[in-house]
């Protein structure tokens, strides 16, 4: 359904291959005349299944481009055996390919339960820079500064090289690799969730004029839903981050040191930001100013020329043959 709504009336979307031909089929677009404007796809470890299916037949077709993290690999049918005392038996039975024939399944046949569900890619690029100060002024509708995008590393074949496309070739067996791979900003480090918790707090007193010299941050109404900040709007001084260093000082149970503050300097001044801007605003008005500076969909952002062109590439090829 919907990848229906970007792949061509009549083109294959997924294929599902069994052990016994009778249960082959391909599924098609036969519902909708596809809409035509530049389509970036994000993807990470976590994208599976029917996503992968997507965006699969998105990469295929040179209907867009695919940014992001190598998707799980997830590409199996199973079907359910009902079995005495309320148990049951889930067997594979087929396997979904891409329309090219990729197959998206990734091979669980060697290592653990734990690495097969936490797997890691090696050809991931390195972890960006941080976002930019949140604090710094930008003019309205200016480009978005952001972390110098790494080069997509090369697929390490798992299976068949299959050309797609435009002539593109990618490799099946293990889920979709983006056209472009960029990690997203890590915040899952011991340091960075100590500091995410830290900043909290410190935040709350912020907001509630608890802290001495910057009463002026102190807010007494409800969040102003509906409204984005302006990056004047309370911003993140650096007496605001001197404030931050005397509390987690003071906080004895936070366990950050001054070293680990120093080194994550612009992520603390960026989840105070986001706690500030929660409390001014609302939580949507923060999930947007954090889209701000997120490094995958900065780089989408700058891809859409890109998009448009494969997609009028492929079709004037296509069309000519």
């Amino acid at each position: 359904m919907v990848a229906s709504r970007f792949i061509g009336r009549g083109k294959p979307i997924v294929s599902v291959r069994s052990r016994d031909e009778e249960g082959n089929y391909v599924y098609k677009n036969t519902l909708y005349d596809p809409v035509d404007y530049p389509l970036v796809v994000l993807t990470n470890g976590n994208s599976a299944s029917a996503s992968e299916i997507v965006a699969g037949a998105i990469q295929d077709h040179g209907r867009g481009l695919i940014v992001g993290e190598t998707t799980f690999g997830k590409g199996l049918v199973q079907r359910v055996f009902n079995l005495p005392f309320g148990a049951g038996l889930t067997l594979t039975t087929a396997h979904y390919y891409t329309p090219y024939g990729r197959l998206i399944q990734r091979s669980y046949a060697s290592g653990s339960l734990y690495d097969y569900y936490n797997h890691e890619n090696a050809n991931a690029a390195p972890t960006p820079q941080l976002p930019p100060n949140p604090t710094s002024p930008v003019a309205p509708n200016a480009p978005l500064t952001q972390p110098t995008p790494q080069p997509t590393p090369a697929a390490t074949p798992s299976g068949p090289p299959v050309k797609t496309a435009g002539g593109r070739v990618f490799y099946g067996g293990g889920g979709i690799t983006p056209d472009y791979t960029v990690k997203p900003l890590e915040v899952t480090t011991p340091v960075r969730a100590r500091i995410y918790e830290e900043a909290f707090y410190f935040t709350r007193q912020l907001v509630g004029g608890q802290i001495a010299g910057l009463e002026s941050y102190r807010l007494n109404a409800e969040p102003q839903f509906g409204r984005n900040p302006r990056p004047t709007d309370l911003p993140v001084t650096d007496k605001v981050v001197e404030a931050f260093r005397d509390f987690a000082k003071r906080d004895a149970e936070s366990g950050l040191k001054p070293a680990q503050i120093e080194r994550g300097l612009d992520y603390v001044k960026l989840r105070i930001r986001e706690d500030i801007v929660n409390a001014a605003y609302g939580g949507d008005a923060a999930t947007r100013f954090l889209l701000e500076g997120d490094p995958q969909l900065a780089r989408a952002l700058e891809l859409f020329p890109e998009a448009k062109a494969l997609a009028e590439n492929v079709g004037r090829r296509q069309a000519s043959e």
